[in-house]
């Protein structure tokens, strides 16, 4: 509201598609200085949550109302597209070490066993990382990796200079483009779709 005010911006000036052009940008760093200003100040049951810290900082914030049911309820749904059912075992490659000390909490552990999750830290990806990666697809029998982009395609870049193939059919990318080279190694070192 404030940096509203500042830029002369009244909500009611925003109508159109074409009008959303005049809102400011909202970064992190803004987002980090302004987290309480930023919450709906509505009696509405609000959860607390944060991103992982992966570059360098993790960002506060929250869910209001049904957001977190919503979230929740999109990724069942896409796990099931990727014939995934809750307590069947998968590789979260995500978050930076921080998030997955966290992971340590009994809480995200119970969780976690019930979603079948295993968490492995996205950041370096150096060689002992990926090879401990590799044991536990292997042990584990994974059917579904999900992770970043950048990290996934690290993984496989290794994979594949090493001529290592592992059969893992489903994949779930996120927070990055999937370029056609990187799909293209992926099908061809996980033999996945």
């Amino acid at each position: 509201k404030e940096l509203m005010n500042k830029l002369k911006i009244d909500p009611k000036d925003i109508r159109t598609i074409e009008d959303l052009k005049k809102l400011p940008i909202l970064t992190k760093t803004l987002i980090r200085h302004n987290t309480d200003n930023l919450v709906t100040k509505l009696d509405i049951k609000k959860i607390k949550n944060k991103t992982s810290g992966s570059t360098g900082y993790p960002m506060r914030f929250f869910y209001g109302g049904y957001g977190y049911s919503n979230q929740l309820a999109l990724i069942l749904r896409n796990y099931e597209w990727c014939n995934l059912r809750l307590g069947n075992k998968y590789i979260m490659l995500w978050g930076s070490s921080l998030d997955i000390k966290s992971q340590e909490k009994i809480y995200h552990k119970i969780k976690n066993y019930f979603w079948g999750r295993i968490y492995f830290p996205a950041e370096d990806m150096n060689e002992d990382r990926i090879n401990k990666l590799i044991i536990t697809i292997k042990k584990n029998k994974i059917k579904v990796l999900e992770g970043y982009v950048s990290a996934l395609y690290s993984f496989c870049k290794y994979l594949d200079k090493n001529k290592i193939k592992i059969n893992v059919p489903m994949l779930i990318p996120a927070a990055g483009v999937v370029y056609n080279s990187y799909r293209k190694l992926f099908k061809k070192v996980l033999s996945c779709e």
